[in-house]
């Protein structure tokens, strides 16, 4: 089957990894895909090594911060006419690969919608993010985002949590859950936690105030206050706009123990095996992409309970509610105080991980569904 998936991100962060990832999967699988990507980009380097090939277009989202104002509205017009250049464009890219799927990466951006009526293609629309709950963000025009979310063929949300909210505004009919793939080939380790001579708990993720870089900061000066120097060092891997990383660098000083940040990483498989814990805790995660990484290598997961990540850490990492810093410290003292538990719980997420969240599982789910609409 020819299949055309449209990304709205040219990082190595969430949504354009997995695209990707289940990009080259589905080629393994007898499918001809191309991907859409808006710009050049790290995600590139990946692309090509799963030998996928792709196109380089201005896709630009319908999601931003609430604002108002004329610059608001004229940056939303100039967004409105460079995704309809892409929908022309994309027109003659379907008609020249014979694309028979329209796959939408992202709820991030209309484009590609167009050109699916257009050409009467089959459309799936890929759900990996809430929105509103976990970046503060807002539709530019939700009725009519959520009307053309519903028109889809299928609809993928890639947890139980979002699906929950989809269900209102979808057809349960073309409604789905399918968890997001996590390549194994990449992330699974054997190795064991707690076995260095220092422990690290690292944070992954771009920087953002919803990602959660603060409270786990305030988090450790909590544990300082109540237990002493951090008896492990603190990584923040990841990168973001200059005020904030600022503002987490004043937050580390304010620490004693070792904080390190680590920058952004293009292979953060090899760093996990140098962690032992790995918190992953944003405000409201639709998946948590990380934290099925960190499982798959064997390392321990503290999340929020919040999203997507209680359904995907199961009973095999510690959860605490967003906001309660307190809390947090609490859970790093737990588990380093019961390291064989929390160790078992390491290797049984491990087992989770390869049984839930691998790239192949994700494909052939995903394939099955082209298989079902194509009908």
């Amino acid at each position: 089957m020819n299949i055309l998936i449209v990304g709205t991100d040219a990082s190595r962060y969430g949504s354009a990894v997995s695209m990707a990832t289940l990009a080259g999967e589905l080629i393994r699988l007898g499918h001809h895909v191309v991907c859409v990507i808006p710009k050049r980009g790290p995600i590139e380097e990946l692309l090509q090594r799963g030998q996928v090939p792709y196109r380089i277009m201005g896709v630009k989202k319908w999601i931003a911060p609430p604002q108002k104002g004329f610059r608001y509205v004229l940056m939303e017009a100039y967004r409105m006419c460079v995704n309809l250049i892409s929908e022309i464009r994309l027109v003659f890219l379907c008609r020249s690969c014979n694309i028979e799927v329209m796959h939408l990466n992202t709820s991030a951006s209309p484009c590609g919608y167009l050109c699916s009526r257009l050409l009467h293609l089959k459309l799936v629309w890929h759900i990996r993010e809430f929105v509103e709950e976990d970046f503060g963000y807002r539709f530019q025009n939700q009725r009519k985002a959520y009307r053309r979310i519903a028109e889809a063929d299928a609809v993928i949300t890639i947890s139980d949590a979002l699906y929950r909210k989809y269900q209102g505004i979808v057809p349960r009919d073309r409604l789905l859950r399918i968890y997001n793939g996590i390549d194994e080939k990449i992330y699974y380790r054997e190795g064991e936690i707690f076995t260095g001579s220092r422990f690290v708990i690292a944070h992954i993720g771009r920087f953002h105030e919803n990602k959660g870089q603060a409270e786990l900061l305030e988090a450790c000066r909590i544990y300082e206050e109540r237990y002493g120097v951090l008896p492990f060092q603190l990584w923040l891997v990841g990168s973001g706009e200059k005020a904030y990383t600022e503002y987490l660098k004043e937050k580390a000083e304010a620490i004693k123990g070792d904080v390190v940040l680590k920058g952004f990483s293009d292979h953060i498989e090899e760093l996990l095996p140098q962690m032992d814990i790995v918190v992953v805790n944003s405000r409201c995660e639709a998946f948590g992409r990380v934290a099925a990484e960190a499982m798959m290598a064997g390392r321990l997961v503290i999340g929020t309970g919040s999203g997507g990540i209680p359904e995907i850490v199961g009973d095999y990492g510690l959860l605490y509610d967003f906001g309660e810093a307190s809390q947090l410290a609490d859970k790093i003292a737990y588990a380093l105080a019961h390291r064989e538990e929390t160790a078992e719980m390491a290797r049984k997420g491990r087992a989770r991980a390869l049984t839930l969240f691998t790239a192949k599982r994700n494909a052939e789910e995903i394939s099955a569904v082209y298989e079902k609409i194509k009908k």
